[in-house]
């Protein structure tokens, strides 16, 4: 599903009209990404949870210097 049809879903189940059901899974979306930003856990009860995990670099190998690099 993506979040065009995500609108019309709650359009649908809610009554709201599309641009209005736009502005709620717009302010979802962003208050979520805000919450992460500032490093907090989004838990959703029977949906899931949204949280930043740190991963180690990849390494690749830059055949002019013969060096590996982390990104």
């Amino acid at each position: 599903m993506n979040k065009k049809k995500l609108i019309r879903e709650v359009a649908n189940r809610t009554g709201f009209s599309i641009p209005v059901s736009k502005k709620v899974v717009d302010s979802l979306i962003q208050t979520i990404c805000c919450a992460l930003k500032r490093g907090e856990r989004v838990s959703l009860k029977d949906f899931g949870v949204f949280c930043n995990i740190e991963k180690q670099g990849k390494r690749y190998y830059e055949i002019p210097t013969g060096k590996i690099k982390t990104y």
